[in-house]
């Protein structure tokens, strides 16, 4: 069927300020009014789609069609998420969001594509094969998505580096939560769209192979519902059970985006019905759908991802397989049959009675956490508890992961060579959940299923909001291992956020190995702004845990300007060490750097209203090996705490002449340090090579030794570098660049208040004045002076203010950041900082400095930095692994700091 000519419809705000107006190209014709106040309706709690319970009922919208394309201009607001192929059935709705041509953004070869596939006996080969027949090989680039792991699946989503994603789903209508099966997880077809559609990702076509197409599409309908309002994303939603030519569509979208072509091409052959471009499609969804979600509850969920992640080749009872491994099955023609109840009860219990999780004594057991229902219905991480359910949190050791999503890797534990059985104590503690006690046995043994300790939930909280529960897992009186879950209660988490998280708060290096997961955590300080002051968490289970510190933000902020004076200091030392061409090692010039390391520890450790925190440094951080990862996790009201936590110096500090430093004390040259502020990103890997850096360089003769350090990583087709410029003191590259990786290597300037006394301020700015003037070879990464923090690099500076003005939305792909610019991780004690800045801003993870560098410093540091990440480690890793070899030789290499995710990676 072919489409008439196209007709552009604009949604507009009316000029009284409440509702909307429809429009045509021609501004004087309008189509109809909306009374739709953007200001009251909540875009995850409308309680209908339809546009015409909005009062859409002009008759003049009848002339909108049939057998058109209608392109529908939509404001970045909630009236986006209407049902808007309502408008006229039979037509091809394209939306459109913002003015026009924010959509319609080229795409340069080659297009990358991300496929994937969640169903076991359909890999991902015909998406690829539709693919490769439509597009000439040097045109497109693959990447197969893992299918088996949701956070993994999550972070390459959300990491933006496609221009198209193809998932093949095993999709469900699970009551009010369509769902995907994704490695034996049911998760929420929301949380999927959103996660391609956080990071603009230009087209995403969802696709399910479901034999009854009508079963298939509702659950596809209603995940791109929930397309977040500012998403730029346009979805295809494929109907398996599809006539011939349904594959040349989805390929002439391909062929079309290959060409910089809009989505019209495709629509002559979409016009068949099995298809929908973002709700173009005027079916409802089946009622037969939703009343076989009736008998499949949340236990075919759970038992269908053990099946999965215990017996891969589903080595079971036919009637076990064929009710719960096939979702698309379970979820259609068997639960509409008579039998359905009977069948589904016999599966049931054959998988209780022969899939117990059974392990022998050499195997590895990851802690699990996850709250139950009673009779032992789990509750799906991606699902909210509510106060009117009744609930059990669990806590066991099971031979594969599973449970709550784990921020990190998770770290399997040691086999033990203590006899067994193995009796832990778990206790729970919580500021926001009553449970009916506070602790629990825990037995593990040799061989068979693992026991669990179990919590029943007493009372949640009344308000809507986040809980917080730590359990602590004890081996007579020793701490084993300590886990804080985060969880959303009486509410929906927003887009983008998760409903449960589990972060590992302690591991013991005694009882875990964390060579399989190197950049798990096996330390994290919680700091907390409470109502008695700062606050650290102690890791106590017995007593009140938060421990208030004896300091103030002031104080800290006051000790950390002592730190940025010394620092600049110590970099004009390094200065005349490098023009005089000796050493600058920690132990001849770290002696002051030490003592305020040593000063600023105590404050926090020894200096705090009780003894707790000592122990707490006995006991937890100093049986830490070396090159153990620790985390100081900033909750959101301290953010703005100003701790150069990498110099804290916890050894005894050099008092005489003859006394020296030694690198060791430093927690940064200890420890795999990352700072994380409650802006927490995933870390997802990019995998797509080359890796995209936008290059922030100011001309200088360190730049041109850069770009021969990294032209062998472009020749090998690892590294794309692309300028970045600034135009009229503004950086628009920053906001419109598809980067993966983005390194400041410039001057840079940030602003502390009463830093210096007026004569160190005129004798510092003669010093940067001076080493300006060298134009053979300026030594200092500084601004000689300025009034606002600022970068100073190709085509002049732009401040810190401009550059936030220009961040008005989200880096577009989540880019690490390399900030080597002078202090570029200082931030003043109103929390502005670039470092907070870009963190905020959507950044996975951010390199500064505390203080003035070195161009060759962060020349070399940069580059191996670089080489260790194309080479497939976290950031954390790399960064960890380049400041201590550095800092071996060079004493500023301790002024560098991680803040962010340490395991965001580029390449997987």
């Amino acid at each position: 069927m072919l489409l008439d000519a196209a007709i552009n419809v604009f949604v507009k705000p009316s000029t009284t300020g409440r509702g909307y107006v429809l429009r045509t190209d021609d501004e004087a014709e309008s189509l109809g009014t909306l009374h739709f106040d953007r200001e009251q309706h909540d875009p995850n709690k409308l309680t209908t789609l339809d546009p015409y319970e909005y009062g859409l009922n002009d008759p003049d919208l009848s002339r909108i069609g049939p057998h058109r394309q209608v392109n529908l201009y939509l404001p970045n607001d909630p009236v986006a998420c209407l049902d808007w192929e309502r408008l006229s059935p039979g037509n091809v709705v394209r939306r459109i969001r913002g003015v026009p041509g924010t959509w319609a953004e080229p795409v340069h070869a080659p297009l990358r594509v991300g496929v994937l596939s969640t169903q076991r006996h359909r890999p991902s080969l015909e998406a690829a094969e539709l693919v490769k027949e439509f597009l000439p090989p040097e045109g497109v680039e693959l990447e197969w998505l893992d299918a088996l792991d949701w956070p993994a699946l999550r972070r390459a989503l959300e990491g933006g580096r496609f221009d198209v994603v193809h998932l093949m789903l095993d999709a469900a209508l699970k009551k009010d939560m369509p769902c995907v099966l994704i490695g034996g997880t049911s998760v929420s077809l929301r949380d999927v769209v959103h996660a391609i559609a956080t990071r603009s990702t230009r087209f995403a076509i969802l696709d399910d192979d479901a034999e009854d197409r009508t079963e298939s599409m509702a659950p596809l309908r209603w995940g791109a519902q929930s397309l977040p309002p500012s998403s730029h994303t346009s979805l295809l939603l494929r109907s398996g059970g599809s006539p011939s030519g349904t594959e040349a569509a989805v390929g002439e979208v391909y062929r079309g985006l290959f060409r910089d072509e809009t989505l019209t091409v495709a629509a002559p052959a979409l016009a068949n019905g099995t298809e929908s471009i973002i709700g173009s499609s005027d079916r409802e969804p089946g009622l037969e759908l939703a009343q076989a979600t009736e008998l499949a509850d949340r236990r075919i969920f759970q038992l269908a991802a053990d099946i999965k992640r215990y017996d891969p080749d589903a080595s079971i009872a036919t009637n076990v397989q064929t009710a719960v491994m096939e979702p698309k099955t379970c979820y259609g023609e068997l639960l509409l049959k008579e039998d359905t109840g009977e069948a589904l009860k016999t599966a049931l219990r054959e998988i209780e009675s022969q899939h117990a999780h059974e392990a022998d004594a050499s195997d590895k057991r990851y802690p699990v956490v996850s709250f139950y229902h009673p009779g032992g219905v789990a509750v799906l991480p991606s699902e909210t508890l509510w106060k009117k359910d009744t609930l059990e949190l669990h806590f066991w050791l099971d031979v594969v992961p599973g449970g709550i999503l784990s921020r990190s890797m998770p770290a399997p534990s040691i086999v033990s060579r203590l006899p067994y059985p193995l009796d832990f104590d778990v206790l729970v503690w919580s500021e926001h959940v009553r449970f009916t006690r506070d602790s629990a046995p825990l037995r593990l043994h040799a061989t068979g299923p693992t026991e669990h300790a179990v919590f029943p939930v007493e009372a949640l909280p009344d308000a809507p909001g986040r809980a917080i529960v730590f359990l602590f897992m004890m081996y007579d009186t020793a701490l084993v291992g300590a886990f804080r879950i985060d969880v959303a209660v009486n509410t929906q988490p927003p887009f983008g956020e998760d409903a449960q998280t589990l972060e590992y708060a302690y591991l013991s290096n005694e009882w875990f190995n964390f060579e399989e997961a190197p950049g798990t955590s096996a330390l994290t300080i919680f700091v907390d702004k409470r109502p008695e002051g700062l606050s650290i968490f102690g890791l106590a289970p017995k007593q009140r845990p938060w421990y208030a510190l004896s300091v103030t933000e002031s104080d800290l902020y006051a000790q950390d300007k002592g730190f940025y004076r010394a620092l600049q200091l110590l970099a004009h030392e390094a200065e005349a060490a490098e023009r005089n061409d000796t050493s600058f090692t920690i132990a001849a010039h770290g002696t002051k750097l030490a003592q305020l390391g040593r000063e600023m520890f105590g404050l926090l450790f020894y200096q705090a209203i009780t003894t707790d925190l000592i122990k707490f440094h006995e006991n937890c951080v100093e049986p830490l090996p070396d090159g153990s990862a620790l985390t100081i996790a900033l909750s959101k009201n301290c953010e703005a705490v100003t701790v150069p936590w990498g110099l804290l110096y916890d050894m005894p500090p050099p008092v005489d002449y003859f006394d020296a430093s030694t690198l060791r004390g430093f927690w940064g040259y200890r420890f795999n340090l990352t700072v994380r502020p409650h802006v927490a990103r995933s870390g997802s890997a990019s995998a797509m090579l080359p890796v995209r850096m936008g290059s922030a360089w100011l001309i200088h003769t360190e730049t041109k030794r850069l770009a021969e350090a990294l032209q062998p990583m472009v020749d090998a087709n690892q590294l794309r570098i692309e300028p970045m410029q600034v135009v009229d003191h503004a950086l628009p590259d920053l906001a419109t660049g598809n980067y993966d990786l983005i390194q400041f290597y410039c001057h840079g300037y940030t602003k502390i208040p009463n830093l210096f006394s007026p004569e160190e301020t005129n004798r510092l700015r003669e010093t940067y004045q001076r080493d300006a003037t060298q134009e053979d070879r300026p030594f200092l990464m500084v601004s000689a002076s300025a009034m606002d923090s600022l970068i100073e690099m190709a085509g002049g500076t732009v401040t810190l203010t401009e550059l936030a003005y220009g961040l008005k939305d989200e880096l577009r792909k989540a880019p690490i950041i390399l900030l080597s610019m002078c202090g570029s991780a200082q931030f003043t004690s109103s929390g502005t900082g670039f470092v907070p800045l870009f963190l905020r801003r959507g950044a996975r993870a951010v390199i500064g400095t505390e203080g003035p560098t070195l161009w060759t410093l962060a020349r070399e540091m940069d580059t191996e930095i670089i080489r260790r990440l194309l080479a497939g480690q976290t950031i954390g890793r790399a960064f960890y692994e380049t400041r201590r070899e550095f800092a071996r030789t060079h004493a500023l290499a301790l002024i560098y700091t991680l803040y962010g995710d340490a395991e965001a990676k580029l390449v997987a």
